[in-house]
């Protein structure tokens, strides 16, 4: 059976070959269940955030949340799962982290946007927003209202994206699985082994 865990990241921007891991959560998915008592949740330390702490409120290493492991540790045990991803910023994130720090891993992942969004309708309606978040989604398809929040927080997102998941896979949908960080050749063994339905 397949290990799963929802991941939500937070960095100084969204492009992997520049910019910087911040912090981190990872949150396995057991059958039907979201573990929290097995989530982890990392700070670096070494990052400087600069104007993203206006988005995350991580400054200087420190966070509402106590991180419970290093930023290396995550970057370890992540590529030992299928990543539950809102977007495959994530897992690019990781593995140019995982480069940066001489620790290269393999990411596989399931985007759950990508999904969404090959919906026509959905697509449209994101196209007028100018987005379609994370917190939308939750409310669209697991009825879950979310309160407004001034700040962004891995731990929780990567728990929303875990509900997300779990919600959408009782619907029947397939997930096909991307991999990222990989050599080429790889990177397709990969993805043709992990395109079965997940269990």
């Amino acid at each position: 059976m397949q290990r799963l865990a929802a991941v939500d990241v937070e960095a100084t921007c969204l492009d992997p070959r520049r910019c910087r891991v911040v912090a981190a959560a990872l949150v396995p998915v057991r059958g039907s269940m979201v573990d929290l008592s097995s989530a982890l949740y990392a700070v670096a330390l070494d990052a400087h955030a600069g104007r993203t702490a206006l988005v995350h409120g991580i400054t200087g290493g420190e966070s509402r949340v106590k991180p419970n492991t290093s930023i290396e540790k995550l970057l370890a045990e992540a590529a030992n799962y299928t990543l539950i991803t809102y977007g495959p910023h994530d897992a690019r994130l990781l593995a140019a982290e995982s480069v940066r720090r001489g620790m290269e891993r393999t990411y596989c992942y399931i985007d759950i946007l990508g999904v969404l969004l090959s919906n026509p309708a959905r697509r449209t309606e994101a196209a007028t927003r100018g987005h379609y978040s994370l917190e939308q989604a939750l409310q669209e398809i697991v009825g879950i209202e979310t309160l407004p929040r001034r700040l962004h927080d891995p731990l929780e997102d990567a728990v929303y994206a875990a509900l997300l998941y779990l919600a959408l896979s009782r619907q029947g949908l397939r997930w096909k699985t991307r991999c990222v960080g990989q050599k080429p050749l790889l990177g397709r063994l990969a993805r043709k082994l992990f395109r079965l339905p997940h269990s």
